[in-house]
């Protein structure tokens, strides 16, 4: 499920981002507001669940990304593996880079476990691009 998508620049390194959710209209919809704008330099890397999230960055020796992934989108609640316990996996697994949760439920307590998971960020549906995308530049600008 890896696809690269590049966009003209603003900052001078690439930003690598990986979209982990169930939903490929919610891939798509995360992916456009990055390709419809030029803010970013970028590489867009899709995950369908968390499983699949937590092996495309820890992997294995060989397919190794925690270094090369800046931020990761994630969504909570998704088949085979969900996005807190993605999220726990990926900090035991030493990523320490910008993860943000992503769900479209408002209920508190769903907030609580997902900020308490180790994710910098919550941010419920639909996604406010200019919200991102400020979370994005803070990163780049303290990494």
């Amino acid at each position: 499920h890896e696809r690269l998508v590049g966009s003209e620049m603003c900052i001078r390194d690439r930003v690598t981002i990986l979209i982990v959710d169930d939903s490929a209209m919610n891939r798509k919809m995360i992916s456009r507001l990055f390709t419809s704008s030029d803010e970013f330099e970028y590489n867009l890397l899709e995950a369908c669940n968390g499983q699949e999230g937590v092996e495309a960055v820890l992997g294995d020796a060989e397919s190794n990304r925690i270094d090369k992934i800046d931020v990761i989108l994630m969504d909570n609640q998704m088949p085979v593996m969900d996005g807190v316990t993605a999220v726990n996996l990926l900090r035991k697994g030493g990523f320490a880079n910008l993860i943000v949760m992503i769900s479209g439920n408002s209920m508190n307590s769903d907030s609580v476990s997902m900020s308490g998971c180790g994710a910098n960020h919550v941010m419920l549906k639909p996604i406010s691009k200019d919200v991102l995308f400020d979370m994005i530049r803070s990163f780049i600008r303290d990494k």
